[in-house]
């Protein structure tokens, strides 16, 4: 069925905490290049590089105690944990595409 909100960058700016039960969803890194919490629920596969920062990964045993640490965090807290994501992972918030065509052409005008 069709829905007002059909797509998740429709549905982003409206929430707080992004939770993913696939921890290499895209969806997390779109999230967290909008200064969102995520939660990256992996029961299957060995740790993610997401399982290095506090309350990014978990379990589903974990799941509930995760949820509490990101809801007892103030917004700016919050702000401070995902730019430190954005830093390590060079997220920008640019246009990806935009983005891509800039780094080639300064990489074809290096040659």
């Amino acid at each position: 069925r069709y829905l007002k909100y059909n797509s998740f960058e429709a549905v982003i700016d409206k929430v707080d905490l992004l939770i993913s039960s696939a921890h290499i969803s895209a969806t997390i890194w779109q999230a967290i290049s909008r200064n969102k919490s995520v939660i990256a629920v992996n029961d299957v596969h060995p740790p993610s590089i997401l399982s290095e920062f506090k309350g990014y990964e978990c379990n589903l045993a974990e799941l509930h105690e995760t949820i509490l640490y990101w809801m007892s965090l103030s917004k700016s807290e919050v702000y401070e944990s995902t730019e430190e994501m954005k830093i390590r992972f060079n997220i920008g918030n640019s246009d990806g595409l935009n983005q891509i065509a800039t780094d080639l052409q300064t990489l074809s005008n290096q040659n």
